[in-house]
Protein backbone atom coordinates (compact mmCIF):
# COMPACT_ATOMS: atom_id res chain seq x y z
CA UNK A 1 0.00 0.00 0.00
CA UNK A 2 2.84 2.37 0.87
CA UNK A 3 4.52 1.68 -2.48
CA UNK A 4 1.27 2.41 -4.32
CA UNK A 5 0.73 5.68 -2.43
CA UNK A 6 4.34 6.67 -3.08
CA UNK A 7 3.86 6.13 -6.81
CA UNK A 8 0.61 8.11 -6.80
CA UNK A 9 2.38 10.97 -5.06
CA UNK A 10 5.12 10.89 -7.70
CA UNK A 11 2.50 11.09 -10.44
CA UNK A 12 0.79 14.04 -8.74
CA UNK A 13 4.15 15.75 -8.19
CA UNK A 14 5.08 15.36 -11.88
CA UNK A 15 1.74 16.82 -12.96
CA UNK A 16 1.99 19.80 -10.59
CA UNK A 17 5.61 20.47 -11.51
CA UNK A 18 4.78 20.21 -15.22
CA UNK A 19 2.05 22.84 -14.93
CA UNK A 20 4.20 25.18 -12.84
CA UNK A 21 7.26 24.70 -15.04
CA UNK A 22 5.21 25.24 -18.19
CA UNK A 23 3.81 28.50 -16.82
CA UNK A 24 7.22 29.76 -15.69
CA UNK A 25 8.80 28.94 -19.07
CA UNK A 26 6.07 30.85 -20.87
CA UNK A 27 6.52 33.81 -18.53
CA UNK A 28 10.22 33.79 -19.40
CA UNK A 29 9.44 33.67 -23.12
CA UNK A 30 7.00 36.56 -22.80
CA UNK A 31 9.71 38.59 -21.05
CA UNK A 32 11.81 38.67 -24.23
CA UNK A 33 11.52 42.01 -26.09
CA UNK A 34 9.57 41.70 -29.34
CA UNK A 35 11.29 44.45 -31.34
CA UNK A 36 13.74 42.20 -33.17
CA UNK A 37 11.07 39.52 -33.52
CA UNK A 38 8.88 41.96 -35.44
CA UNK A 39 11.80 42.89 -37.69
CA UNK A 40 12.34 39.24 -38.54
CA UNK A 41 8.61 38.71 -39.03
CA UNK A 42 8.50 41.67 -41.40
CA UNK A 43 11.33 40.06 -43.37
CA UNK A 44 9.34 36.80 -43.41
CA UNK A 45 6.05 38.21 -44.70
CA UNK A 46 6.98 37.51 -48.32
CA UNK A 47 6.78 33.77 -47.59
CA UNK A 48 3.10 34.07 -46.76
CA UNK A 49 2.53 36.44 -49.68
CA UNK A 50 3.89 33.90 -52.13
CA UNK A 51 2.58 30.70 -50.54
CA UNK A 52 -0.78 31.71 -49.05
CA UNK A 53 -2.51 29.98 -46.16
CA UNK A 54 -2.61 26.35 -47.32
CA UNK A 55 -0.07 25.71 -50.10
CA UNK A 56 0.54 22.20 -51.39
CA UNK A 57 4.20 21.33 -51.86
CA UNK A 58 3.16 18.77 -54.48
CA UNK A 59 0.07 20.11 -56.21
CA UNK A 60 -2.90 17.78 -55.90
CA UNK A 61 -1.53 15.88 -52.89
CA UNK A 62 -3.38 16.91 -49.75
CA UNK A 63 -0.85 15.21 -47.50
CA UNK A 64 1.73 17.71 -48.78
CA UNK A 65 -0.40 20.70 -47.72
CA UNK A 66 1.31 23.13 -45.35
CA UNK A 67 -0.52 24.82 -42.51
CA UNK A 68 0.68 28.37 -43.03
CA UNK A 69 -2.60 29.53 -41.47
CA UNK A 70 -1.56 28.14 -38.09
CA UNK A 71 2.11 29.02 -38.56
CA UNK A 72 1.02 32.63 -39.09
CA UNK A 73 -1.09 32.37 -35.93
CA UNK A 74 1.95 31.14 -34.00
CA UNK A 75 4.16 33.94 -35.34
CA UNK A 76 1.57 36.65 -34.68
CA UNK A 77 1.11 35.34 -31.13
CA UNK A 78 4.88 35.35 -30.63
CA UNK A 79 5.33 39.03 -31.55
CA UNK A 80 2.16 40.51 -30.08
CA UNK A 81 2.64 42.87 -27.17
CA UNK A 82 -0.01 44.97 -25.47
CA UNK A 83 1.86 46.04 -22.36
CA UNK A 84 0.45 43.29 -20.15
CA UNK A 85 2.91 41.84 -17.61
CA UNK A 86 4.40 38.45 -18.53
CA UNK A 87 2.35 36.53 -15.97
CA UNK A 88 -0.83 37.84 -17.64
CA UNK A 89 0.29 37.75 -21.28
CA UNK A 90 1.47 34.14 -20.99
CA UNK A 91 -2.07 33.07 -20.10
CA UNK A 92 -3.91 35.31 -22.57
CA UNK A 93 -1.82 34.40 -25.65
CA UNK A 94 -3.18 37.33 -27.62
CA UNK A 95 -2.67 37.88 -31.34
CA UNK A 96 -3.79 40.59 -33.77
CA UNK A 97 -6.73 39.90 -36.09
CA UNK A 98 -8.40 41.66 -39.00
CA UNK A 99 -12.05 40.86 -39.72
CA UNK A 100 -12.57 38.89 -42.90
CA UNK A 101 -8.91 37.91 -43.24
CA UNK A 102 -7.10 34.68 -42.44
CA UNK A 103 -4.12 34.75 -40.09
CA UNK A 104 -1.77 34.55 -43.09
CA UNK A 105 -3.52 37.53 -44.73
CA UNK A 106 -3.49 39.37 -41.42
CA UNK A 107 0.26 38.83 -41.12
CA UNK A 108 0.97 40.12 -44.62
CA UNK A 109 -1.38 43.09 -44.17
CA UNK A 110 0.40 44.18 -41.00
CA UNK A 111 4.00 43.29 -41.80
CA UNK A 112 4.13 43.59 -45.62
CA UNK A 113 1.51 46.23 -46.39
CA UNK A 114 1.95 47.98 -42.99
CA UNK A 115 -1.80 48.28 -42.58
CA UNK A 116 -2.85 50.01 -39.35
CA UNK A 117 -6.63 50.25 -39.63
CA UNK A 118 -9.15 47.68 -38.53
CA UNK A 119 -6.73 45.68 -36.39
CA UNK A 120 -8.29 43.98 -33.40
CA UNK A 121 -7.03 41.28 -31.09
CA UNK A 122 -8.01 37.79 -30.01
CA UNK A 123 -7.11 35.97 -26.79
CA UNK A 124 -6.44 32.30 -27.58
CA UNK A 125 -6.52 31.16 -23.97
CA UNK A 126 -7.60 27.52 -24.18
CA UNK A 127 -4.23 26.20 -25.42
CA UNK A 128 -0.90 26.34 -23.61
CA UNK A 129 1.02 27.58 -26.68
CA UNK A 130 4.14 25.99 -25.27
CA UNK A 131 5.80 26.29 -28.67
CA UNK A 132 6.36 29.97 -27.78
CA UNK A 133 9.07 28.88 -25.34
CA UNK A 134 11.15 27.95 -28.39
CA UNK A 135 9.63 30.14 -31.09
CA UNK A 136 10.12 33.47 -29.36
CA UNK A 137 13.90 33.03 -28.83
CA UNK A 138 14.29 31.62 -32.35
CA UNK A 139 12.35 34.49 -33.91
CA UNK A 140 14.51 36.90 -31.95
CA UNK A 141 17.54 35.65 -33.87
CA UNK A 142 16.21 34.47 -37.24
CA UNK A 143 13.50 34.67 -39.85
CA UNK A 144 10.71 32.17 -40.47
CA UNK A 145 12.56 30.59 -43.41
CA UNK A 146 15.59 29.97 -41.21
CA UNK A 147 13.36 28.37 -38.57
CA UNK A 148 12.04 26.03 -41.27
CA UNK A 149 15.60 25.15 -42.22
CA UNK A 150 16.50 24.47 -38.59
CA UNK A 151 13.40 22.33 -38.26
CA UNK A 152 14.57 20.27 -41.23
CA UNK A 153 17.97 19.70 -39.62
CA UNK A 154 16.42 18.64 -36.30
CA UNK A 155 13.89 16.19 -37.75
CA UNK A 156 16.29 14.60 -40.24
CA UNK A 157 18.93 14.32 -37.53
CA UNK A 158 16.55 12.62 -35.11
CA UNK A 159 15.28 10.18 -37.73
CA UNK A 160 18.82 9.34 -38.85
CA UNK A 161 19.87 8.86 -35.23
CA UNK A 162 17.02 6.42 -34.60
CA UNK A 163 17.97 4.44 -37.71
CA UNK A 164 21.67 4.46 -36.74
CA UNK A 165 20.96 3.19 -33.22
CA UNK A 166 18.68 0.43 -34.51
CA UNK A 167 21.39 -0.62 -36.97
CA UNK A 168 24.08 -0.63 -34.27
CA UNK A 169 21.84 -2.75 -32.02
CA UNK A 170 21.16 -5.19 -34.89
CA UNK A 171 17.46 -4.37 -34.88
CA UNK A 172 17.35 -3.37 -38.52
CA UNK A 173 13.97 -4.99 -39.15
CA UNK A 174 12.40 -2.29 -36.96
CA UNK A 175 13.61 0.43 -39.34
CA UNK A 176 10.97 -0.25 -41.99
CA UNK A 177 7.91 0.35 -39.72
CA UNK A 178 9.39 3.67 -38.55
CA UNK A 179 10.30 4.65 -42.10
CA UNK A 180 6.89 3.86 -43.59
CA UNK A 181 5.02 5.65 -40.78
CA UNK A 182 7.30 8.70 -41.12
CA UNK A 183 6.86 8.66 -44.90
CA UNK A 184 3.07 8.41 -44.51
CA UNK A 185 3.13 11.51 -42.30
CA UNK A 186 4.94 13.30 -45.15
CA UNK A 187 8.22 14.61 -43.66
CA UNK A 188 8.28 17.48 -46.16
CA UNK A 189 5.13 18.91 -44.60
CA UNK A 190 6.17 18.20 -41.01
CA UNK A 191 9.45 19.98 -41.70
CA UNK A 192 8.03 23.07 -43.41
CA UNK A 193 5.11 23.58 -41.02
CA UNK A 194 5.90 24.48 -37.42
CA UNK A 195 2.36 23.36 -36.61
CA UNK A 196 3.30 19.73 -37.31
CA UNK A 197 6.69 19.80 -35.59
CA UNK A 198 5.84 19.19 -31.94
CA UNK A 199 4.23 15.76 -32.20
CA UNK A 200 6.70 14.54 -34.85
CA UNK A 201 9.72 15.50 -32.75
CA UNK A 202 8.20 14.15 -29.53
CA UNK A 203 7.59 10.80 -31.22
CA UNK A 204 11.16 10.52 -32.55
CA UNK A 205 12.69 11.61 -29.24
CA UNK A 206 10.70 8.96 -27.38
CA UNK A 207 11.94 6.23 -29.70
CA UNK A 208 15.49 7.42 -29.09
CA UNK A 209 15.02 7.43 -25.33
CA UNK A 210 13.71 3.87 -25.36
CA UNK A 211 16.72 2.74 -27.39
CA UNK A 212 19.42 4.69 -25.55
CA UNK A 213 18.08 4.23 -22.02
CA UNK A 214 16.58 0.79 -22.53
CA UNK A 215 18.30 -0.83 -19.55
CA UNK A 216 17.13 1.89 -17.16
CA UNK A 217 13.54 1.49 -18.36
CA UNK A 218 13.74 -2.28 -17.94
CA UNK A 219 15.29 -2.06 -14.48
CA UNK A 220 12.75 0.55 -13.33
CA UNK A 221 9.33 -0.28 -14.83
CA UNK A 222 7.70 2.73 -13.17
CA UNK A 223 10.04 4.90 -15.22
CA UNK A 224 8.02 3.81 -18.28
CA UNK A 225 4.87 5.04 -16.51
CA UNK A 226 6.51 8.39 -15.80
CA UNK A 227 7.74 8.52 -19.40
CA UNK A 228 4.23 8.31 -20.85
CA UNK A 229 2.87 10.69 -18.23
CA UNK A 230 5.45 13.33 -19.18
CA UNK A 231 4.91 12.61 -22.89
CA UNK A 232 1.22 13.36 -22.42
CA UNK A 233 2.02 16.59 -20.61
CA UNK A 234 4.46 17.72 -23.29
CA UNK A 235 2.08 16.89 -26.13
CA UNK A 236 -0.63 18.97 -24.48
CA UNK A 237 1.84 21.78 -23.83
CA UNK A 238 3.41 22.11 -27.28
CA UNK A 239 0.72 20.88 -29.68
CA UNK A 240 -2.36 22.65 -31.05
CA UNK A 241 -4.48 19.49 -31.46
CA UNK A 242 -2.92 18.19 -34.67
CA UNK A 243 -2.30 14.42 -34.47
CA UNK A 244 -1.46 13.87 -30.77
CA UNK A 245 -2.01 10.09 -30.79
CA UNK A 246 1.22 9.70 -32.76
CA UNK A 247 3.10 10.71 -29.60
CA UNK A 248 1.61 7.81 -27.65
CA UNK A 249 0.61 5.11 -30.14
CA UNK A 250 3.92 4.69 -31.98
CA UNK A 251 6.18 4.79 -28.87
CA UNK A 252 3.79 2.43 -27.04
CA UNK A 253 3.87 -0.20 -29.79
CA UNK A 254 7.62 0.27 -30.15
CA UNK A 255 8.28 -0.41 -26.47
CA UNK A 256 5.90 -3.38 -26.38
CA UNK A 257 7.81 -5.01 -29.20
CA UNK A 258 11.16 -4.24 -27.58
CA UNK A 259 10.00 -5.80 -24.33
CA UNK A 260 6.90 -7.94 -24.46
CA UNK A 261 5.16 -8.74 -21.21
CA UNK A 262 5.05 -12.42 -22.22
CA UNK A 263 1.29 -13.00 -22.33
CA UNK A 264 -1.75 -11.52 -24.05
CA UNK A 265 -3.31 -10.40 -20.76
CA UNK A 266 -0.17 -8.65 -19.51
CA UNK A 267 0.39 -6.89 -22.84
CA UNK A 268 -3.22 -5.74 -23.05
CA UNK A 269 -3.12 -4.40 -19.49
CA UNK A 270 0.18 -2.67 -20.23
CA UNK A 271 -1.25 -0.95 -23.31
CA UNK A 272 -4.47 0.11 -21.58
CA UNK A 273 -2.67 1.29 -18.44
CA UNK A 274 0.02 3.31 -20.16
CA UNK A 275 -2.42 4.82 -22.61
CA UNK A 276 -4.50 5.94 -19.64
CA UNK A 277 -1.39 7.41 -18.01
CA UNK A 278 -0.60 9.36 -21.18
CA UNK A 279 -4.22 10.53 -21.26
CA UNK A 280 -4.00 11.70 -17.65
CA UNK A 281 -0.86 13.69 -18.42
CA UNK A 282 -2.43 15.15 -21.57
CA UNK A 283 -5.76 16.13 -20.01
CA UNK A 284 -4.53 17.30 -16.59
CA UNK A 285 -1.79 19.42 -18.16
CA UNK A 286 -4.32 21.02 -20.51
CA UNK A 287 -6.82 21.54 -17.69
CA UNK A 288 -4.07 23.24 -15.71
CA UNK A 289 -4.00 26.04 -18.28
CA UNK A 290 -7.76 26.51 -18.08
CA UNK A 291 -7.77 26.63 -14.29
CA UNK A 292 -4.79 28.99 -14.05
CA UNK A 293 -6.24 31.20 -16.76
CA UNK A 294 -9.58 31.39 -15.01
CA UNK A 295 -7.96 32.26 -11.68
CA UNK A 296 -5.29 34.74 -12.80
CA UNK A 297 -7.26 36.41 -15.61
CA UNK A 298 -10.51 36.29 -13.63
CA UNK A 299 -12.29 35.05 -16.75
CA UNK A 300 -14.31 31.90 -17.38
CA UNK A 301 -11.84 30.10 -19.63
CA UNK A 302 -13.60 26.81 -18.92
CA UNK A 303 -16.76 28.10 -20.59
CA UNK A 304 -14.83 28.77 -23.80
CA UNK A 305 -13.37 25.24 -23.62
CA UNK A 306 -16.81 23.66 -23.14
CA UNK A 307 -18.24 25.60 -26.08
CA UNK A 308 -15.38 24.64 -28.38
CA UNK A 309 -15.48 21.01 -27.23
CA UNK A 310 -19.16 20.86 -28.16
CA UNK A 311 -18.35 22.14 -31.64
CA UNK A 312 -15.30 19.91 -32.24
CA UNK A 313 -17.04 16.73 -31.09
CA UNK A 314 -20.27 17.53 -32.93
CA UNK A 315 -21.44 16.23 -36.31
CA UNK A 316 -22.29 19.63 -37.76
CA UNK A 317 -19.93 21.07 -40.38
CA UNK A 318 -20.90 24.22 -42.27
CA UNK A 319 -24.54 23.63 -41.36
CA UNK A 320 -24.45 20.07 -42.69
CA UNK A 321 -24.58 16.89 -40.63
CA UNK A 322 -21.69 14.52 -41.36
CA UNK A 323 -21.52 10.79 -40.74
CA UNK A 324 -18.60 8.65 -39.60
CA UNK A 325 -18.39 7.39 -43.16
CA UNK A 326 -17.97 10.96 -44.42
CA UNK A 327 -15.12 11.49 -41.98
CA UNK A 328 -13.30 8.31 -42.99
CA UNK A 329 -13.72 9.05 -46.69
CA UNK A 330 -12.26 12.54 -46.25
CA UNK A 331 -9.32 11.14 -44.29
CA UNK A 332 -8.70 8.46 -46.91
CA UNK A 333 -8.86 11.13 -49.60
CA UNK A 334 -6.24 13.18 -47.74
CA UNK A 335 -3.89 10.21 -47.28
CA UNK A 336 -1.26 9.32 -49.84
CA UNK A 337 -2.55 5.97 -51.06
CA UNK A 338 0.72 5.35 -52.89
CA UNK A 339 2.62 5.26 -49.60
CA UNK A 340 0.09 2.83 -48.14
CA UNK A 341 0.34 0.66 -51.26
CA UNK A 342 4.15 0.74 -51.17
CA UNK A 343 4.23 -0.26 -47.51
CA UNK A 344 1.62 -2.95 -48.09
CA UNK A 345 3.48 -4.48 -51.03
CA UNK A 346 6.82 -4.56 -49.15
CA UNK A 347 5.20 -6.00 -46.02
CA UNK A 348 3.17 -8.58 -47.97
CA UNK A 349 6.30 -9.62 -49.85
CA UNK A 350 8.25 -10.12 -46.63
CA UNK A 351 5.38 -12.06 -45.03
CA UNK A 352 4.97 -14.32 -48.06
CA UNK A 353 8.72 -14.92 -48.17
CA UNK A 354 8.71 -15.82 -44.49
CA UNK A 355 5.68 -18.07 -44.90
CA UNK A 356 7.15 -19.94 -47.87
CA UNK A 357 10.38 -20.62 -46.01
CA UNK A 358 8.64 -21.41 -42.71
CA UNK A 359 10.11 -18.39 -40.93
CA UNK A 360 6.87 -16.67 -39.94
CA UNK A 361 5.87 -16.67 -36.27
CA UNK A 362 2.99 -14.41 -35.21
CA UNK A 363 2.62 -14.18 -31.45
CA UNK A 364 -0.79 -13.64 -29.91
CA UNK A 365 0.50 -10.96 -27.51
CA UNK A 366 1.85 -8.89 -30.41
CA UNK A 367 -1.40 -9.28 -32.35
CA UNK A 368 -3.31 -8.06 -29.28
CA UNK A 369 -1.09 -4.98 -28.90
CA UNK A 370 -1.43 -4.01 -32.55
CA UNK A 371 -5.17 -4.69 -32.61
CA UNK A 372 -5.76 -2.35 -29.66
CA UNK A 373 -3.36 0.46 -30.53
CA UNK A 374 -4.24 0.25 -34.22
CA UNK A 375 -7.83 1.24 -33.40
CA UNK A 376 -6.81 4.40 -31.53
CA UNK A 377 -7.17 6.73 -34.54
CA UNK A 378 -10.62 5.40 -35.40
CA UNK A 379 -11.86 6.00 -31.86
CA UNK A 380 -10.32 9.49 -31.97
CA UNK A 381 -12.14 10.28 -35.21
CA UNK A 382 -15.42 9.02 -33.76
CA UNK A 383 -15.06 11.41 -30.80
CA UNK A 384 -13.66 14.49 -32.55
CA UNK A 385 -15.96 14.31 -35.56
CA UNK A 386 -16.08 17.97 -36.57
CA UNK A 387 -12.38 18.52 -35.96
CA UNK A 388 -11.32 15.42 -37.88
CA UNK A 389 -13.48 16.30 -40.89
CA UNK A 390 -12.59 19.98 -40.99
CA UNK A 391 -8.86 19.29 -40.69
CA UNK A 392 -8.69 15.96 -42.50
CA UNK A 393 -5.52 17.00 -44.37
CA UNK A 394 -3.48 16.84 -41.16
CA UNK A 395 -5.71 14.69 -38.92
CA UNK A 396 -5.14 11.81 -41.34
CA UNK A 397 -1.66 11.50 -39.79
CA UNK A 398 -3.21 9.80 -36.76
CA UNK A 399 -3.46 6.77 -39.07
CA UNK A 400 0.34 6.56 -38.95
CA UNK A 401 -0.24 4.76 -35.63
CA UNK A 402 -2.26 2.04 -37.37
CA UNK A 403 0.25 1.74 -40.21
CA UNK A 404 3.16 1.54 -37.78
CA UNK A 405 1.42 -1.12 -35.68
CA UNK A 406 0.66 -3.25 -38.75
CA UNK A 407 4.20 -2.89 -40.11
CA UNK A 408 5.74 -3.72 -36.73
CA UNK A 409 3.59 -6.82 -36.36
CA UNK A 410 4.59 -8.02 -39.81
CA UNK A 411 8.32 -7.35 -39.50
CA UNK A 412 8.68 -8.72 -35.98
CA UNK A 413 6.82 -11.90 -36.95
CA UNK A 414 9.48 -12.80 -39.52
CA UNK A 415 12.56 -14.67 -38.33
CA UNK A 416 15.13 -12.98 -40.54
CA UNK A 417 17.98 -14.89 -38.88
CA UNK A 418 16.48 -18.17 -40.03
CA UNK A 419 15.94 -16.75 -43.49
CA UNK A 420 19.57 -15.66 -43.58
CA UNK A 421 20.74 -19.17 -42.69
CA UNK A 422 18.55 -20.68 -45.40
CA UNK A 423 19.81 -18.07 -47.87
CA UNK A 424 23.42 -19.01 -47.17
CA UNK A 425 22.55 -22.67 -47.62
CA UNK A 426 20.88 -21.85 -50.91
CA UNK A 427 17.42 -22.60 -49.54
Amino acid sequence: MKVFLHKCLRVILILVLSIITGYLLLMGAYSIPTGRMEQHLEASANVFLSEGAYPEVILGYKDSRLDNWTDALMLLTAVYEDGSPAYIASLKNTRPIIDGKSTAECLTSIYADHEQNGIGHYDYKRYWHGYLVLLKPLLYFMRYSSIRYLNMIVQLFLFTWVVAVLSSQKRTKLIFPIFIAWLFMNPVSTILSMQFTAVTVLMLVQLLLFLLLEKRYVDSPFLVVEHFLIAGCMTSYFDLLTFPLVSVGIPLVFWCFLHSRGSVRKNVLFVIGHTAVWGIGYSVMWAGKWVMGSIVLKQNVLMDVVEQAAVRTGSLVREQVISYGDIMYSLWDASNIRIIAFGGVVLAGCLCWGMIHKSLYMKAEFIAVCAIVGTFPFVWYAILKNHSYMHMWFCYRELAVTIFAAAMLGMVSIDFNKLEVRWKKGF
